[in-house]
């Protein structure tokens, strides 16, 4: 009976404990307001805005739509909100704002973080972000082994004015946002599972839809405008790199000012602090604010902008909100991004959404280390139900007008089947219905065929979906001769890009073979080359991708050279000189080469693995066995090692890398040895960056070699601000050289080749982008440089040291 009426009194206790508790918080939730803040002069939403509500300093910040939702302890009767480029203002909040809601438009003024100088221990600026800095590590999710969190974006572009002239008839009833009067044009939706494990990011893309699209889609990560974090020393905006002010070198580069103090629901203080870049013309720093909550001193708000215009004049601001994970994490759980251009009066605006947050390793998954972006979800309007159970925010009106009309007009003019002719573009291809057409094959130049013009086909899905046939054909004015060839690729495994490749050719083969990426490095390296040869070669290739982004090939050949260069299999001179011979020989060659790229990109679409960039740095080798084709006695190793590497700085500017090694043992001809790459022999020269300038091609020959090339770009340090898009930068270049032949080496004609066994040097003084018109060609960095050798192979006559080069970086091909 005592144990049955404690049990009565203990359930009584808690159901009274549980009323009093639900009644309190009744009465401590009559005195609430909720609201929105915005821009009088435009209505757009204000993010991020500090309202004080009482004497103490209590308050709260709006979220990213400038909404806000408070609950406090006596009825609020005024707001004093204060927002930076905005007037303060006092409002007044009588009982219908309590009851309905209040909408607050703040004035809009000019304003400037005014340049004080100071000690960095007189401000207070300063001694707030040292102490964000030294609690870093314990909110930066990086820091943790792994975590992931489901996001859903959105975009939507507008334009504030579209001229009659530049409408399309079809898209004139794309609707007007009415609060901000802006013609919407195009609206965009994505849901990604991220993940992250032992310091790699992985996109998996739940579903995906694209206004005008049916098949297709243009995915947006939270990552795609703006970095996840503000945590890392340096932020990538729109694909380009920004020296982080939260971070050591970043308290140097810029000015800051403590703006604002509130005190949050939480009884926790809440500073904002401007910054400012201390060199305005920088374009490498950004301008905004930090909100840092004194609980462990985290970043609670971050908003950021480009100080000076990119130079394809579109301008951008970036918003992040931090939330508390776990005891200490902090991560940026909603973005925005805004980018617009003055010129064509185009904006696009980003939300990204972050939830189902777990702090906890993700499970290993089939591409887990191979790609870095899973493109392989369910994607176009067939799937808008997936998507609304993932929307953070319901579309507007204006957006489902804008789906309905401009998915007509897509359908109309069948976008998805044009759409798809630009992704072989990125591989220099043109598609053509079932084929593409192969741009490297149409035109080049070099001085042993002078002019040469060709065409080269490759099918396409449209034909053939896992296999590819592929030929070309072309002619050399200068030598007078037809090049030709095919290939068949089985794409035996498109999800680790794994492939089996026969092909034939009869064609050119250039004495002391490189291997490069791209065919417009292909393309510059040759184009000095005056002596080649012959050769129709039956090649065998394997290929394949592993994780741990490194990628494999066997091959083997088997090929006849028509010797023209007088390279061929050599013989020993009574005076113990290597002289190559002058007749024809078949090789047979076996090869194994690995690519180790740890920082690609890689992206798994439905067709396959695709390498979106290469990264730095990059290690490639390769050896190989050749032999004389029926003679193993005449057999011989090649070895070749390259690394390349580019450390790019916000402070400091951009360094270029490339370090080469080659080695060949035994019985071979000399055309498998090894020929330094050079310029032209005149004054000026146009070329890839990684060669030599002040040589001839060809003029030094080794059978071991070592080169090192670098190019530095000085921006934005050493940037010369001629106007706001036009700011060339000082650029500096350096090569060196080193090689031995085993035995002197001579051609079949008898000329001697010199090797660089003393040390060869070179280097180099200029600009960087020189002309406002990398925008306009597929390259990101224009360079003119002026050579000069120096050190043991300098000549008596400075001018012949002397070489001018208009090189060049590239974004495609």
């Amino acid at each position: 009976m005592l144990d049955t009426a404690m049990r009565r009194n203990s359930t009584r206790l808690a159901i009274l404990g549980a009323l009093t508790f639900i009644l309190s918080c009744a009465a401590y939730g009559q005195h609430a307001l909720h609201g929105q803040f915005l821009d009088s002069a435009t209505g757009k939403p204000l993010p991020f805005v500090n309202a004080v509500y009482d004497e103490l300093g209590h308050g709260f910040t709006s979220d990213l739509q400038g909404r806000f939702a408070i609950q406090a302890k006596e009825p609020i009767r005024q707001l004093t909100v204060s927002y930076i480029g905005y007037r303060t203002a006092r409002i007044p909040v009588d009982e219908q704002a309590r009851r309905d809601g209040i909408r607050v438009k703040l004035a809009p003024v000019e304003t400037a973080i005014e340049q004080v100088v100071v000690r960095a221990s007189e401000n207070p600026a300063l001694r707030i972000l040292r102490q964000v800095l030294a609690a870093k590590k314990r909110h930066d999710p990086d820091g943790l082994e792994g975590y992931g969190f489901t996001a859903y974006s959105k975009l939507t572009a507008f334009a504030d004015q579209i001229k009659k002239a530049h409408r399309i008839k079809k898209l004139a009833y794309i609707p007007t946002d009415e609060t901000q009067g802006r013609n919407q044009l195009m609206v965009n939706e994505t849901v990604v599972k991220h993940d992250y494990l032992q310091g790699q990011h992985s996109n998996s893309v739940i579903a995906s839809r694209t206004s005008g699209f049916q098949r297709f889609s243009l995915p947006i990560l939270p990552s795609s405008f703006q970095s996840l974090s503000f945590y890392s020393p340096e932020l990538e905006l729109l694909g380009k790199k920004y020296l982080n002010p939260l971070s050591e070198a970043g308290l140097g580069q810029y000015w800051f000012r403590l703006r604002d103090t509130m005190i949050d629901s939480q009884g926790d203080t809440v500073f904002t602090i401007t910054f400012r870049p201390r060199n305005e013309s920088n374009p490498n720093s950004i301008t905004g604010s930090l909100y840092i909550n004194t609980h462990d001193y985290a970043l609670q708000h971050a908003m950021a902008q480009n100080t000076v215009s990119l130079i394809s004049g579109f301008n951008f601001e970036v918003k992040q909100r931090y939330t508390l994970y776990g005891d200490s994490i902090r991560i940026a759980d909603e973005l925005r991004s805004t980018v617009w251009s003055t010129e064509s009066q185009l904006i696009m605006e980003v939300e990204s959404y972050l939830k189902d947050v777990s702090l906890l390793p993700p499970p290993p998954k089939r591409t887990w280390m191979l790609a870095d972006v899973d493109f392989g979800g369910r994607v176009g309007a067939a799937h808008d139900s997936l998507l609304a159970n993932h929307r953070t925010t319901e579309l507007t009106q204006a957006d489902s007008i804008t789906y309905r009309i401009v998915d007509s007009v897509g359908e109309a003019e069948k976008l998805d089947n044009k759409i798809e002719k630009f992704a072989p573009i990125m591989e220099g291809q043109i598609p053509i219905g079932p084929v593409n057409l192969d741009l490297s094959k149409i035109l080049e130049f070099n001085y042993f065929e002078r002019v040469r013009l060709g065409l080269g086909l490759v099918t396409n899905e449209r034909l053939i979906r896992r296999v590819r046939l592929g030929g070309y054909g072309a002619y050399g004015f200068h030598d007078r001769h037809w090049k030709y060839g095919g290939s068949v690729r089985f794409r035996l495994h498109p999800a680790t890009d794994t492939y089996l490749q026969a092909s034939y050719q009869h064609d050119v083969a250039v004495p002391g073979e490189r291997t490069e990426d791209r065919w417009f490095g292909r393309y510059l390296s040759r184009l000095y080359i005056a002596h080649m040869d012959y050769t129709t070669r039956h090649e065998v290739v394997l290929a394949w991708r592993t994780p741990g982004r490194l990628r494999f090939w066997l091959s083997g050949r088997y090929e006849r050279v028509k010797n023209l260069t007088g390279l061929g299999f050599t013989t020993l001179t009574p005076d113990n000189i290597k002289r190559g011979g002058s007749a024809d020989y078949r090789l047979g060659i076996a090869a194994f080469g690995v690519r180790w790229a740890p920082k690609s990109y890689l992206a798994l679409f439905p067709d396959g693995l695709t390498e979106m960039g290469a990264g730095s740095p990059v290690l490639r080798l390769q050896s190989e066995v050749g032999f004389a084709w029926g003679d193993w006695a005449r057999h011989y190793y090649r070895g070749h090692a390259e690394l390349l590497h580019t450390a790019n700085s916000a402070i400091y500017g951009t360094l270029h890398t490339r370090l080469n090694g080659m080695v060949v043992l035994g019985n071979y001809p000399l055309a498998r040895g090894f020929l330094t790459s050079g310029g032209g022999g005149d004054r000026f020269n146009y070329l890839y960056y990684n060669s030599f300038v002040t040589i001839l091609p060809g003029e030094f020959y080794h059978d071991a070699q070592v080169e090192w090339h670098a190019l530095y770009n000085s921006r934005p340090w050493g940037s010369i601000p001629i106007t706001e898009k036009w700011q060339p930068s000082l650029a500096v270049a350096a090569n060196a050289g080193w090689g031995i032949q085993w035995n002197a080496t001579m051609r079949a004609d008898g000329h001697r080749y010199p090797d660089m066994r003393l040390g060869y040097y070179e280097v180099g003084l200029g600009l960087a982008d020189p002309l406002p018109i990398a925008q306009l060609l597929p390259i990101s960095t224009l360079y003119c440089l002026c050579y000069y050798r120096v050190g043991p192979y300098m000549d008596a006559n400075w001018m012949r040291n002397l070489a001018f080069v208009l090189t060049a970086e590239t974004t495609l091909f």
